[in-house]
Protein backbone atom coordinates (compact mmCIF):
# COMPACT_ATOMS: atom_id res chain seq x y z
CA UNK A 1 0.00 0.00 0.00
CA UNK A 2 1.48 3.68 -0.41
CA UNK A 3 3.08 4.82 2.50
CA UNK A 4 4.24 1.12 3.25
CA UNK A 5 7.68 0.83 4.93
CA UNK A 6 10.16 -1.54 3.15
CA UNK A 7 13.01 -2.77 4.30
CA UNK A 8 15.50 -3.07 0.95
CA UNK A 9 18.09 -6.20 1.27
CA UNK A 10 20.89 -7.04 -1.56
CA UNK A 11 22.64 -10.34 -1.68
CA UNK A 12 25.02 -12.08 -3.87
CA UNK A 13 25.38 -15.26 -3.79
CA UNK A 14 28.96 -17.36 -4.00
CA UNK A 15 28.56 -20.66 -5.30
CA UNK A 16 32.12 -22.71 -5.60
CA UNK A 17 33.49 -19.39 -4.73
CA UNK A 18 32.38 -17.38 -7.71
CA UNK A 19 29.31 -14.74 -7.57
CA UNK A 20 26.76 -16.07 -9.35
CA UNK A 21 23.55 -14.86 -8.61
CA UNK A 22 22.55 -11.78 -7.43
CA UNK A 23 19.30 -10.98 -5.21
CA UNK A 24 17.09 -7.67 -4.80
CA UNK A 25 14.56 -7.94 -1.99
CA UNK A 26 12.24 -5.77 -0.30
CA UNK A 27 10.12 -6.63 2.48
CA UNK A 28 7.40 -5.15 4.12
CA UNK A 29 9.08 -3.95 7.44
CA UNK A 30 5.70 -4.26 9.57
CA UNK A 31 6.01 -8.13 8.67
CA UNK A 32 9.36 -8.48 9.70
CA UNK A 33 10.07 -6.50 13.07
CA UNK A 34 13.47 -6.71 14.35
CA UNK A 35 15.00 -7.94 10.87
CA UNK A 36 19.14 -7.03 11.40
CA UNK A 37 21.82 -7.00 9.16
CA UNK A 38 22.87 -10.26 10.76
CA UNK A 39 19.99 -11.89 10.59
CA UNK A 40 19.15 -11.43 7.00
CA UNK A 41 22.95 -12.68 6.35
CA UNK A 42 21.77 -15.86 7.24
CA UNK A 43 18.11 -16.55 6.90
CA UNK A 44 14.99 -14.04 6.41
CA UNK A 45 12.23 -17.26 6.04
CA UNK A 46 14.25 -18.84 9.30
CA UNK A 47 13.72 -15.53 11.64
CA UNK A 48 9.92 -15.17 9.91
CA UNK A 49 8.90 -18.76 10.13
CA UNK A 50 11.28 -19.74 13.28
CA UNK A 51 10.95 -16.40 15.82
CA UNK A 52 8.31 -14.91 14.79
CA UNK A 53 5.91 -17.72 13.37
CA UNK A 54 4.73 -16.03 10.27
CA UNK A 55 3.74 -19.09 7.81
CA UNK A 56 4.48 -18.45 4.30
CA UNK A 57 2.24 -19.51 2.25
CA UNK A 58 2.59 -19.20 -1.38
CA UNK A 59 4.75 -17.66 -4.29
CA UNK A 60 4.46 -16.45 -7.45
CA UNK A 61 7.38 -16.61 -9.40
CA UNK A 62 8.22 -14.87 -13.54
CA UNK A 63 11.14 -16.14 -15.43
CA UNK A 64 12.66 -14.27 -18.09
CA UNK A 65 16.03 -13.49 -19.69
CA UNK A 66 17.53 -9.76 -19.32
CA UNK A 67 20.80 -7.93 -20.55
CA UNK A 68 23.35 -7.72 -17.60
CA UNK A 69 23.51 -4.15 -15.87
CA UNK A 70 26.48 -2.38 -14.93
CA UNK A 71 25.70 -3.46 -11.38
CA UNK A 72 25.56 -7.02 -12.56
CA UNK A 73 28.94 -6.95 -14.02
CA UNK A 74 30.31 -5.21 -10.94
CA UNK A 75 28.83 -7.54 -8.26
CA UNK A 76 29.02 -10.74 -10.41
CA UNK A 77 31.25 -13.05 -11.70
CA UNK A 78 29.69 -12.91 -15.25
CA UNK A 79 32.71 -13.94 -17.49
CA UNK A 80 31.73 -12.93 -20.93
CA UNK A 81 28.18 -13.46 -19.92
CA UNK A 82 25.58 -10.68 -21.56
CA UNK A 83 22.53 -12.27 -20.40
CA UNK A 84 21.32 -13.33 -17.03
CA UNK A 85 18.47 -15.55 -15.88
CA UNK A 86 15.92 -13.39 -13.98
CA UNK A 87 13.63 -14.99 -11.41
CA UNK A 88 10.35 -12.05 -10.22
CA UNK A 89 9.01 -13.79 -6.71
CA UNK A 90 6.13 -12.38 -5.09
CA UNK A 91 5.94 -13.86 -1.51
CA UNK A 92 2.81 -14.18 0.52
CA UNK A 93 1.62 -15.42 4.05
CA UNK A 94 -0.95 -17.50 4.92
CA UNK A 95 -3.31 -13.98 5.30
CA UNK A 96 -2.71 -13.71 1.56
CA UNK A 97 -0.18 -10.44 2.47
CA UNK A 98 2.68 -9.76 -0.05
CA UNK A 99 5.72 -9.78 2.12
CA UNK A 100 8.31 -9.86 -0.06
CA UNK A 101 9.20 -9.01 -3.44
CA UNK A 102 12.37 -10.40 -4.80
CA UNK A 103 14.58 -10.15 -8.27
CA UNK A 104 17.10 -13.11 -8.47
CA UNK A 105 19.68 -12.75 -11.25
CA UNK A 106 21.22 -15.91 -12.39
CA UNK A 107 24.18 -16.38 -14.50
CA UNK A 108 22.94 -18.26 -16.94
CA UNK A 109 24.79 -21.92 -16.97
CA UNK A 110 23.97 -22.28 -13.21
CA UNK A 111 20.37 -21.44 -13.75
CA UNK A 112 17.68 -24.03 -14.08
CA UNK A 113 14.16 -23.70 -14.38
CA UNK A 114 11.62 -26.76 -13.28
CA UNK A 115 7.92 -27.12 -13.33
CA UNK A 116 5.07 -29.55 -12.75
CA UNK A 117 1.95 -28.91 -13.80
CA UNK A 118 -0.82 -31.00 -12.40
CA UNK A 119 -4.46 -31.30 -14.13
CA UNK A 120 -7.36 -32.67 -12.40
CA UNK A 121 -9.20 -35.94 -12.96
Amino acid sequence: MPGDRLLHIERVRIIEGRALIRDKSYFLAEMLPGLTTTIAEDSVYAYAEGVLGMVIATSKRTVTMDYATSEDRAMMDLLDFDMLAVVTNRTFNSQGVMFESTQSRHRPEYFTFEDTAVRGY
